[in-house]
């Protein structure tokens, strides 16, 4: 799956950011990929697990908490494309879309199904 997250609103808005690798960390620490400047963010804030399938916002039980459309993330939320993720006073958008090997994949496979056709009888 291709994960990537737009920032919306504020100086960087539009912004892309690709989500690479199975832990996307998010916080000020040196170890997260994505490291906002504010203590409203903790140092291990949060992370995004990215499997073939599916993106996973996992929350480190951060003190002001993450906020996926809104609501506060008790532990972990499986991120839909379009949510709305909160974290101190960064806002942005996941986007997810299948790799596009995964697509090329699809695409082969149902051009190579045939129509479902009956025959009819003569009779």
């Amino acid at each position: 799956m291709e994960v990537k997250l737009i920032v919306v609103g504020g100086k960087q808005e539009g912004m892309e950011i690709p989500v690479q690798g199975p832990e996307f960390l998010i916080g000020r620490g040196e170890e997260c990929r994505l490291r906002p400047q504010s203590t409203l963010i903790s140092r291990k804030h949060c992370a995004i697990l990215v499997d073939k399938d599916s993106a996973v916002l996992v929350d480190f039980g951060s003190v002001n908490g993450t906020l996926v459309n809104g609501e506060r993330v008790q532990d972990r939320c499986e991120l839909k494309n379009g949510d709305r993720i909160k974290i101190g006073i960064i806002e942005l958008a996941h986007r997810s879309q299948p790799h596009r090997q995964e697509k090329a994949q699809g695409q082969q496979r149902s051009r190579g199904r045939r129509p479902n056709r009956r025959r009819r009888r003569r009779g």
